[in-house]
């Protein structure tokens, strides 16, 4: 499955303040498998949709019972990202999403560049 061009556009305009905690999340996600320290289970990070918002707002109203459902339903069919567009705040760092034939050689020219500069300037 490829991830949807919509959701991969949202990712490209999206700067760093647009990631926002998922408040509640553990009301419409799936449990978490692995142990987790005591306290309030960790807030992934997503793109601000009304979901998102709804869970922060009045989370106690939200029905899992109805969102768990459309939001796996929403998965199967590659638009979980409507209601859930899970993004970090490095998103502001991706400009575009060039193809792999294309990534590495950007990738080993910055790298060439980078310690080109480094060397330049140590004595």
């Amino acid at each position: 499955m490829q991830v949807d061009p919509a959701w991969k556009q949202r990712i490209i305009a999206a700067d760093a303040l647009d990631s926002v905690k998922v408040s509640h999340g553990e009301r419409v996600l799936p449990p978490f498998t692995m142990e987790l320290p005591p306290g309030p289970p960790p807030a992934p990070r997503a793109l601000r949709t009304p979901l998102t918002d709804w869970l922060t707002r009045d989370p106690e109203s939200v029905d899992a019972g109805v969102v768990v459902p459309r939001f796996l339903g929403e998965v199967r069919e590659n638009r979980g990202h409507d209601l859930l567009p899970f993004t970090g705040q490095s998103a502001g760092l991706i400009h575009d999403i060039p193809s792999a034939a294309d990534l590495v050689p950007r990738l080993m020219a910055e790298a060439k560049a980078a310690l080109g500069a480094t060397e330049a300037v140590l004595p």
